[in-house]
């Protein structure tokens, strides 16, 4: 149940996202995060950036991105949800669940992808994702295979199945297809 409903904006301040992202988030990895890999050198999806403000101040935020399912036969489009980072001071306020519902609700909206994530499946299984198809899926960077999640596109009419993939930024070739140096 939400306790204090904040408006949720399109778009995002740079500066305000790496203040943010450095208090949601304040743990260090040594090796870089596959989601951060995914989304290193891209640009969310047109529309695709929510923030929540309380005042001037960023409290939350979430973002789309466009990702590639390969696999030995065909490339699939899939859609990056994430990261969503709500302020330490406003967890449990309902405000992830806000972020989460606009996200989806976009996604659906304008027909995009499926929707993958990597996250606690405790968490984001009420919103309708499972680890089900993604077992066989690699990612580049570290991630736990139970905290790589899909929600398929409720539109889609050929919904995907269990299949061994790897999934790779949107504007990245699949590793066995690079160009010779």
């Amino acid at each position: 149940m939400l306790k204090d409903k904040v408006p949720i904006s399109v778009g995002q301040d740079g500066q305000a996202l790496a203040t943010l992202k450095a208090k949601a988030f304040p743990f260090a990895s040594v090796a870089p995060r596959a989601a951060d890999v995914l989304r290193a050198g891209a640009r969310p999806i047109s529309g695709g950036a929510f923030s929540a403000l309380h005042g001037a101040c960023l409290v939350g935020s979430v973002a789309l991105w466009p990702i590639l399912l390969h696999t030995s036969t065909q490339s699939v489009p899939l859609t990056l949800l994430g990261p969503l980072m709500v302020d330490p001071d406003r967890q449990g306020s309902g405000l992830g669940s806000q972020l989460m519902a606009t996200a989806l609700d976009f996604a659906d909206a304008q027909a995009l992808p499926p929707v993958m994530l990597v996250g606690d499946m405790g968490y984001y299984e009420r919103f309708g994702f499972s680890n089900a198809l993604t077992q066989q899926w690699t990612v580049p960077g570290v991630a736990a295979a139970e905290r790589v999640l899909l929600r398929q596109a409720p539109h889609a009419q050929a919904p995907l199945t269990a299949m061994a993939a790897q999934v790779l930024p949107a504007f990245a070739p699949p590793c066995g297809k690079q160009a010779a140096a």
